[in-house]
Parts: structure tokens; C-alpha cells; sequence
């Protein structure tokens, strides 16, 4: 019964999700009627392949007729269970809102939710997890980090370096080879990959471009840490256009400079801005 139970979740999770978007599935350890499932949904972003929950998920609620995605998965779970179970299986009907004082705040979650962070070491310690899965936790903790450094730094916050750094590239000295990309890719290697891991999350330059910050809800809930996060992913872009015309300038120097602004990725410098405004940084710094 267990087995069947994670086959039919699974099932059902990959009808929205896609074939082989579940990543990892399991019985909740205190309700052997519960499952847990890691749903990776691969969607196309700019013409080649990420994942993203959040057009999975966005595609469902447009598909369902709901109003916000959870609901959407419910509904969703209820249709899959009354065709492939029991006819008899319906939607609940959805209560009413639980009043302003009986809900958690942020301050008050923690304490509510126990431990999360031996629950999540539980979590990962009693999963199966694949190589494609540890490869989606690895890249979504990077993540994480930047965002909290972010938060602690500010405007003061740098991308991470690279094999090498800008800071000794005059001691290169004038290269004697046609090719500035080895350069280029050693220096800017650690911010590349931010953008890079980002794009898979949904979380690119370009699906930020806009100040709703709807695009990776379904990875980072709270709002704020998607905005730290397109800051973050602005600033490495634009780390990753500075590093290609310094170093294109300076060891393989040529009578016309190249502008940073006309390097991949076009237009992450005033997404900087745009981010920092949002998070009220620009004025701090102002006032």
C-alpha cells in the first residue's frame, strides 16, 4: 500500500509536472498517509531548457480555473484522485480565511515550526535522493547564500570571485595569444554560475525585469528574498560585462574601448538600481 501510494503521488505530480519531474518521494515519517514529493518541472526559458516550478505551477492555476497555485494543486489532486481512484473522491470545500491573531508571523513561525533546520536534515538524511536532485538542492543553497549575504551587505555587496580576480589583471601584462576568453572565463567563473543556477530556478535577469517579483515564488516564498535575489543576480550579471571589457581592454588593448554596457548581459546596471530602490538601499544611503 505504501509503494502504491508514492506511485499514484508520483503519477499525479507528473501530470502537471512533467515525465520525470519528480526528483525524490517519500512517506511523511508521522503520517503514513501523507506523501512528500520533490517536483522539478522543466519549462523553457529563452529558448533552451530550466526549471521552474513557478511556470509549472502558474500553468496549472491557469489551467484549473483558481485563483492563486495552492489551490490550484489541490483541486488538481482531488480531479486525479476522482479519475484514477475513487469517483466518489471530491474537492473539500475551501474554509474561510483564519482571522489576522490566529495566524503566525514571522516571528512567531519559527518557535510554531519546532526545529526546521533538524527537519530538514531529517528530510535529506531519510530521502532518496538522485544525482539530478542533489544537484538541484546544491544550486538552490548557493542561492540561499547569496541572498543572506546580500541582506547583510547591501549595496556594499560583491559577486563572488573567480579563479582569478580583476584586481591582478594589469600583471598579466599584454597577451600574446588571440583569445581573451580564458581570462575571462577564470575571473568571472563564480558570478557566471550564480546567473546560470538562477536562470534554472526561474530566477534570470530577465524574468525579474519587472517590480511585481513574481518569478521563483515557488523556490523563495518570501518576497523579499526574490527581490535580494535579482539584485544579486543583477550584480553578478553586471560583474560578468565589466570583467569581459577589462579584459578585453587592458590585455588584449586595442584603439577602440569597449563599453561595459554593450557586454552580456545588456541592461543588468540599471536593474541594480531598480532592486536597490525596491529595497529601500538607495534611500538609506541617501539619507
Amino acid at each position: 500500500m505504501p509503494r502504491a501510494l508514492i506511485e499514484r503521488a508520483t503519477a499525479w505530480a507528473e501530470s502537471w509536472g512533467g515525465t520525470s519531474s519528480v526528483i525524490a518521494a517519500r512517506l511523511h515519517p508521522g503520517k503514513a498517509s501523507m506523501v512528500e514529493l520533490v517536483v522539478s518541472p522543466v519549462r523553457e526559458s529563452r529558448g533552451k531548457p530550466v526549471i521552474s516550478t513557478h511556470k509549472a505551477l502558474r500553468d496549472l492555476k491557469e489551467r484549473m480555473g483558481n485563483r492563486n497555485e495552492y489551490a490550484a494543486l489541490q483541486a488538481s489532486w482531488a480531479d486525479w484522485c476522482a479519475a484514477h481512484l475513487a469517483p466518489a473522491l471530491t474537492r473539500g470545500i475551501r474554509s474561510s480565511p483564519a482571522p489576522a491573531s490566529d495566524r503566525l508571523s514571522g516571528q512567531t513561525a519559527p518557535a510554531a515550526l519546532g526545529q526546521p533546520v533538524e527537519a530538514l536534515w531529517t528530510a535529506l538524511t531519510t530521502s532518496y535522493l538522485s544525482p539530478e536532485s542533489v544537484e538541484t538542492l546544491n544550486g538552490f543553497l548557493m542561492l540561499k547564500a547569496e541572498i543572506l549575504r546580500h541582506k547583510a551587505e547591501g549595496a556594499d555587496y560583491i559577486p563572488p570571485k573567480g579563479v582569478l580576480s580583476l584586481e591582478n589583471l594589469a600583471a598579466f601584462g599584454r597577451a600574446t595569444g588571440p583569445d581573451p576568453w580564458p581570462y575571462i572565463e577564470a575571473i568571472r567563473s563564480a558570478a557566471y554560475q550564480v546567473t546560470e543556477v538562477a536562470c534554472g530556478f526561474g530566477m534570470g535577469l530577465d524574468d525579474s525585469a519587472n517590480d511585481r517579483y513574481e518569478a521563483g515564488h515557488a523556490w523563495f516564498p518570501d518576497r523579499a528574498d526574490r527581490i535580494h535575489l535579482a539584485a544579486v543576480v543583477a550584480k553578478c550579471g553586471a560583474y560578468c560585462a565589466q570583467v569581459e571589457a577589462e579584459v578585453k581592454n587592458v590585455v588584449f588593448a586595442s584603439d577602440r574601448k569597449i563599453d561595459p554596457c554593450t557586454r552580456w548581459p545588456q541592461g543588468a546596471t540599471q536593474e541594480i538600481l531598480r532592486h536597490e530602490t525596491n529595497l529601500g538601499l538607495l534611500a538609506q544611503e541617501a539619507g
